[in-house]
């Protein structure tokens, strides 16, 4: 098991240090903010990954992520 498998597996018990740490790991990897990875539990489902990677005002294609726009807020 990875250190990020590992890290869903322990839940709450997952330090917060721990937790920082897979956490900047998975921002080199994805580009989403650590605040919002943290916030998250280190879980992100598809919707939230295309809402939050280009920030409050941007989305991106859920099968595409080389399409993006203003995003539709109802």
């Amino acid at each position: 098991m990875t250190d990020y498998t590992q890290a869903l597996a322990a839940g709450a018990t997952l330090s917060a240090d721990k937790k920082a740490a897979i956490a900047a790991k998975l921002h080199e990897y994805t580009g989403l903010d650590v605040d919002y990875l943290v916030r998250a539990n280190l879980r992100v489902n598809g919707g939230e990954f295309e809402k939050s990677l280009l920030g409050a005002e941007l989305t991106t294609g859920r099968l595409d992520t080389r399409f993006s726009g203003p995003r539709w807020i109802p």
